[in-house]
């Protein structure tokens, strides 16, 4: 698990957009050849393979956490556990979301038409302030949240295919990782 937290920025953008773009190409293809493109277990499958997509990039966000928070015990730095819960609402609110239209009751409902995406959007940069956070308190003590709000490292984390670029070499250097040449 840790492999895939400490690999170089262009295997790590390879892997993660590449995977996003296997999915994607898969299901496209798998669109074209289906007949029946609008029945109800196609749609579930569609969105079952877009979610895979995005698994990796998630997947990461939770590793990085693990490790920063790591490394913020071991400098005796104070930190919070709440990113776990925060990534477990964002999870199942993703995919309750995503299969809305497959429940009746969700699909009719008002509630989890409105409800349901803002706890998804709110979850979801909550984790990223959390880790941008996280990352700038490891590299200089005296932060306070309100640089780290005003900074561009949340910017770095929404736009993370081109974020990784920034990101992974200053993570790399927090661990302690030599550079391969």
């Amino acid at each position: 698990m840790r492999k895939f937290l400490l690999m170089p920025t262009w295997a790590l953008f390879l892997v993660v957009i590449g995977a996003t773009f296997s999915f994607l190409m898969i299901d496209q293809w798998f669109f074209q050849l289906n007949d029946n493109r609008y029945s109800e277990f196609y749609i579930s499958l569609r969105k079952l393979t877009l979610l895979s997509a995005s698994g990796l990039t998630y997947f990461w966000f939770w590793l990085l956490n693990k490790a920063l928070t790591e490394l913020l015990l071991e400098k005796g730095l104070k930190t919070n556990n709440r990113f776990k819960w925060f990534f477990l609402v964002f999870c199942l609110s993703l995919v309750v979301t995503s299969f809305s239209n497959a429940i009746p009751l969700l699909h009719s409902n008002l509630i989890f038409l409105v409800v349901l995406p803002l706890i998804l959007a709110g979850s979801y940069f909550y984790m990223l302030f959390n880790l941008a956070y996280k990352l700038r308190l490891l590299e200089s003590s005296n932060t306070s949240l309100w640089k780290t709000l005003i900074s561009y490292d949340p910017i770095l984390f929404v736009f993370f295919p081109i974020g990784i670029w920034f990101l992974q070499p200053r993570i790399l250097a927090l661990l302690n990782v030599k550079k391969i040449p």
